[in-house]
């Protein structure tokens, strides 16, 4: 089980990553490429951290929390900023999109503790496969 230090630093780190995409998102016209980028790039980042953690449902609705926090932060101190230019923005997603990739593709850390896990879950799969094979040949 994961601490509650852990849960409030990691709702730091998600607050204040939001409000880094909050600030680009606010000049950004309603609906356009920039604004949905700067939303889903976070989102995207947040259910790879859900994953990574194996938080509980309870936990993650405070991570969804803090980055709703984040991003209303950011938006009230990027409100009266110029549109930032399409390689600020552009980089700033992709950035997240390919974090989120690559931290979706590590294994959950608690599996890390039973070096077993996996071949257990994979001879689960087999015995759960084969039992199928077997009701499709009576």
């Amino acid at each position: 089980m994961t601490s509650a230090l852990v849960y409030a630093a990691l709702a730091g780190v998600v607050a204040v990553v939001n409000a880094a995409y909050g600030r680009l998102r606010a000049p950004a016209p309603r609906r356009s490429h920039a604004w949905f980028g700067c939303l889903a790039a976070p989102v995207m980042l947040l259910i790879a951290l859900r994953k990574l953690f194996a938080f509980s449902w309870a936990g993650w609705a405070g991570l969804v929390a803090a980055a709703v926090l984040g991003q209303v932060i950011g938006w009230q101190l990027g409100a009266r900023d110029a549109l930032p230019s399409p390689v600020r923005w552009r980089l700033a997603v992709y950035a997240g999109l390919l974090g989120a990739l690559l931290i979706g593709l590590c294994e959950p850390l608690h599996a890390a503790d039973d070096p077993h896990a996996a071949h257990r879950a994979a001879a689960a799969v087999a015995a759960a496969q084969q039992g199928r094979r077997d009701e499709n040949l009576s």
